[in-house]
């Protein structure tokens, strides 16, 4: 699923961002898959190694975004 996530990047939409988390900074975003179903994906900055990491993704149903509309 990870090449599909990146693949979804382009369209993805912020979530939220948390600067202050430890050890890294994250961010979650909604990405929408080439399937058509859309996952939250979480991301962390390693700032010494100069990447984003992609932690979890979660797959959204119905509820979910239902919730956030």
């Amino acid at each position: 699923m990870e090449w599909q996530i990146i693949a979804g990047m382009s369209e993805a939409r912020l979530m939220s961002q948390r600067p202050l988390a430890r050890p890294h900074q994250i961010v979650e975003v909604r990405v929408p898959l080439p399937d058509g179903a859309e996952c939250k994906a979480v991301w962390s900055l390693l700032r010494r190694e100069g990447v984003a990491k992609l932690v979890t993704a979660h797959l959204l149903d119905e509820d979910d975004l239902i919730e956030e509309a």
